[in-house]
């Protein structure tokens, strides 16, 4: 049984810069199939290519840690690395001091998470889930020798400050090369520390001092181990990622592993939102979104041409004039110019009154796992259909309102609210004040362009702003 009493220490003690034999412990527990029913960013959500060749967020890193013989490395990649990373660059903090003063307590959360006894390890998801409901303190207020030491209510009460809003996986457990590695280049290169899940061989424990992972082809023992992610080269082809095994592992406390060796043998990513500590209700929005109508192929390239249509505006809502888009017209539905960590939601209401929630998907219109309404970074788009040769079809005739959803926060069941709108027969803007209410942005502070579909304002209560 855990000790409830907990012990509060001035100092980190992290085992700075050392390495020892015997003390290179992992920890991450896989479960491959608790891990595909985890919330997934969406396929939708796609990156601008302006392409950076090489990108590192090293200068808001911790110094790196030791796990020492704990089997703790989850709560290490997850809190001591990841969440004092994010909380860095939310902050613009690179004074390397005040970040060691600011890092987060790996063992809060492990302290909590792990299963059996302390040479056992803990799923990285559980960190999450702890981080979320519970928040994660600094490694100053919560730092024990002993994983049985349990943190108390003055601990607690601090790691609420340092809660994440929502947390989703980047790729199947098994997806392909080109996915993994552009998946978290694109997080990295956003800002955001990626949570990582790996198989590593005996060969990782002998990095040099160059901190180049060279697997050898015969081995054959592995473990699981939790990394973060902190940034990668084009150049040479390599992710950068802070370990915890302290200073004196590979090159002070990092390795590099080819693209090739991650796409093999990493096998989970995450990534996270911090929780805003914003006391103000009031915030800055704008988006844009659009149609783009398909119009024919180019016959050298065989790449889809699109002409983007454009909407006449009509007090509280956009219309498309007759003809520019028929029954048996072929369009994507784009979406744009949207605030990182804010949320999107896209549905339709098609003329025979049914509803299709078209971003995130969902189970019912054919995805395959729970996709997370998040936009990760200000330089992302939506694109519906995701797969650059899949097209919408207008497939009926008649009016078929399209709404966009903007929110500051994650709304819920989506599919079940546009269903409940499904059985209204008022007009569509009734609707969206029945179903959400006050949670609306009062109309009066919200700016819709006469020429484009967008908006833009100030909000001083609600946290949706929509666009029909």
């Amino acid at each position: 049984m855990k000790n409830n009493r907990y012990i509060l220490f001035g100092i980190i003690v992290a085992f700075f810069g050392t390495r020892a034999s015997g003390q290179n412990a992992t920890g991450l527990i896989f479960d491959d199939q608790a891990y595909s029913k985890l919330p997934r960013i969406s396929p939708s959500l796609k990156f601008a290519e302006d392409e950076v060749p090489v990108f590192s967020l090293k200068k808001y890193c911790p110094a790196p840690g030791n796990q020492g013989q704990m089997s703790s490395c989850v709560g290490w990649a997850a809190g001591y690395a990841a969440s004092t990373i994010a909380a860095a660059v939310r902050d613009s903090i690179t004074d390397r001091a005040r970040i060691n003063n600011m890092a987060r307590s790996a063992l809060y959360l492990y302290n909590q998470i792990y299963e059996g006894s302390c040479d056992k390890g803990s799923l990285i998801e559980s960190s999450l889930e702890l981080m979320k409901a519970k928040g994660v303190c600094l490694q100053t207020e919560f730092n024990p020798r002993d994983c049985q030491v349990t943190p108390g209510s003055v601990e607690d009460a601090r790691a609420s400050r340092n809660k994440i809003s929502s947390y989703c996986t980047l790729f199947e457990w098994n997806a392909g090369y080109e996915e993994k590695i552009r998946t978290v280049r694109n997080c990295i290169k956003s800002g955001k520390p990626v949570v990582v899940g790996m198989e590593i061989f005996p060969s990782f424990k002998s990095i040099g001092s160059d901190g180049i992972w060279r697997p050898l082809p015969e081995e054959v023992k592995t473990e699981g181990h939790a990394m973060c992610v902190i940034g990668y080269s084009n150049l040479t082809r390599q992710f950068e990622l802070l370990n915890s095994w302290g200073a004196g592992f590979g090159k002070n406390g990092y390795c590099y592993v080819s693209y090739e060796d991650f796409a093999k043998y990493c096998k989970y990513a995450f990534q996270f939102t911090l929780q805003s500590a914003d006391t103000d209700n009031s915030f800055k929005f704008n988006s844009t979104f659009y149609i783009k109508k398909l119009t024919g192929v180019d016959d050298e390239t065989g790449d889809y041409v699109y002409e983007r249509l454009k909407p006449v505006f009509r007090q509280d809502h956009y219309e498309y004039a007759p003809g520019q888009l028929n029954e048996g017209d072929y369009f994507k539905v784009m979406a744009s110019d949207i605030k990182a960590d804010n949320f999107l939601y896209i549905f339709s209401i098609k003329p025979d009154g049914s509803s299709e929630l078209l971003f995130p998907r969902a189970a019912r219109y054919g995805a395959s796992v729970v996709e997370l309404p998040i936009i990760t970074s200000s330089k992302s788009y939506v694109e519906i259909p995701a797969n650059p040769a899949k097209i919408l079809r207008a497939d009926q005739s008649g009016t078929d309102h399209l709404v966009f959803l903007f929110s500051t926060k994650e709304i819920g069941d989506m599919e079940d609210l546009a269903s409940r709108m499904e059985e209204m027969d008022i007009p569509i803007g009734e609707r969206l004040k029945k179903v959400f209410g006050d949670a609306l942005v009062p109309e009066h502070e919200i700016r819709y362009s006469p020429s484009d579909m967008s908006f833009s304002g100030t909000a001083t209560s609600g946290y949706i702003v929509p666009l029909v």
